[in-house]
């Protein structure tokens, strides 16, 4: 799970910043990933940001995960830039 620390930044002229990291997990475990595997494909549209956020997991970690997905069938690519991919469900397209 995430975890939250609090870190304060001094800047300039004796303002102080806090902000609060959020530390994401690395690895997705198996009962996260049965889960996924089944609410993934009734989703519209899949990018690798919208599951991290949502999830709690790395974006390369989603992004590796999305990959395996297109490769088993259950989701296509829609649309590729250089900065982001974009799925869709199998039955979908």
């Amino acid at each position: 799970m995430a975890q939250k620390v609090k870190v304060r930044k001094k800047k300039k002229y004796g303002k102080v910043f806090e902000y609060e990291p959020i530390i994401r997990d690395a690895f997705i475990s198996d009962d996260l990933r049965e889960k996924l595997e089944k609410e993934i494909p009734k989703m519209k549209v899949i990018s690798p940001t919208e599951i991290a956020l949502r999830y709690n997991i790395k974006i390369s970690t989603a992004k590796d995960f999305l990959e395996e997905l297109e490769q088993k069938g259950l989701i296509k690519l829609a649309v590729k830039n250089r900065r982001v991919r974009i799925y869709v469900p199998a039955k979908a397209a």
